[in-house]
């Protein structure tokens, strides 16, 4: 939801951070079409670049998996805009 509406990367920071303690997994969960918060972050093409690679950093950090297949068939990263896919986003992609 943080991810749908604000994309704070301090509030999801802060809200992942909450969850690890208490022991649960928020970004490897998808909803009811299969799409994860990295698929969601991955179609934001109306926040600053920096935020959106910013939060996309934070998610793989806690463990969310880069390389699974949303509703659409494709993978977060493949649902990144043209335009943004020609800056370099400095993250390590979960093989």
């Amino acid at each position: 939801m943080t991810i749908k509406e604000s994309c704070d990367p301090l509030l999801v920071q802060l809200l992942l951070q909450a969850a690890e303690r208490r022991n649960i997994n928020l970004v490897s969960k998808g909803d009811y079409p299969g799409d994860t918060a990295l698929h969601y972050i991955a179609l934001r093409n109306d926040i600053a670049l920096h935020q959106q690679a910013r939060v996309f950093q934070l998610l793989v950090r806690y463990g969310a998996v880069s390389n699974r297949c949303g509703s659409q068939g494709r993978t977060p990263l493949a649902l990144v805009s043209a335009e943004r896919k020609r800056v370099r986003f400095t993250f390590t992609l979960n093989q």
